[in-house]
């Protein structure tokens, strides 16, 4: 069972830009961020607070799916969004894809008994187990990708 479920989202900005949500046997949490290339979507408060709050939407009905797994959810989800986002804006073709909102985001499920996860980007899971550890649960792959990111800052 998951229990006891605590989520923060801290930010400078009058925006947030942050969505999470829980169903049965479900956790996400999604991290929106603007695009470099301005406002796309403006009836929205931001372009990655609608991104965020969409694909939470979306994670809200596609996690219950248990023969899916993470990474096709995951997957079919940024298509899903980016739909729904062409449908509603003009971005030319030449568009960058640091001009456009994206996101982050993690999740953990339970399936047959079993906890899996998936953190996408540098989202990170902490999951208290019945004996009081504390498990940090993320891809340590982009670790790399951040060092190398602020070298070249």
């Amino acid at each position: 069972m998951l229990c006891n479920i605590k989520s923060g989202s801290y930010t400078i900005s009058s925006v947030n830009e942050d969505s999470y949500g829980q169903t049965d046997g479900c956790v996400w949490v999604i991290d929106g961020a603007t695009g470099l290339g301005g406002k796309w979507l403006p009836e929205e408060a931001s372009d990655a607070q609608w991104y965020a709050s969409a694909f939470s939407r979306y994670l809200s009905h596609a996690l219950a799916d248990r023969t899916r797994s993470l990474p096709r959810i995951f997957s079919d989800g940024v298509k899903q969004i980016w739909k729904e986002f062409a449908a509603r804006t003009s971005v030319p073709p030449s568009c960058s894809a640091a001009d456009l909102p994206c996101a982050v985001g993690a999740a953990l499920r339970r399936k047959d008994g079993v906890l899996e996860y998936i953190a996408v980007g540098d989202c990170r899971i902490l999951l208290r187990t019945r004996d009081g550890q504390t498990l940090e649960l993320y891809d340590r792959r982009h670790e790399a990708l951040d060092d190398e990111s602020l070298r070249q800052m």
